[in-house]
């Protein structure tokens, strides 16, 4: 199996997610479901929330946290 996954960090993180899942948050361990209309399995971390989905599906999320969270400060970060 391959995995993608997306970092939300900063101040808006709870609002992103809130606009790409309806899934309510664990306080520890994750939580699998959908995410922007893909499969996906969601783990709270200290500093955000991590989103792993399936490889195909990599690109497609990311172009819907791009889009669905414009105007949040929600960016891809330099690797």
């Amino acid at each position: 199996d391959g995995w993608t996954g997306w970092g939300l960090r900063g101040d808006a993180t709870a609002a992103a997610f809130a606009r790409l899942s309806a899934l309510q948050l664990p306080n520890d361990g994750l939580v699998q479901g959908e995410v922007a209309g893909v499969p996906a399995k969601v783990v709270p971390v200290p500093d955000g929330i991590d989103v792993l989905v399936p490889s195909m599906f990599g690109a497609y999320l990311r172009d819907a946290i791009l889009e669905r969270c414009a105007g949040l400060g929600i960016a891809e970060a330099a690797s």
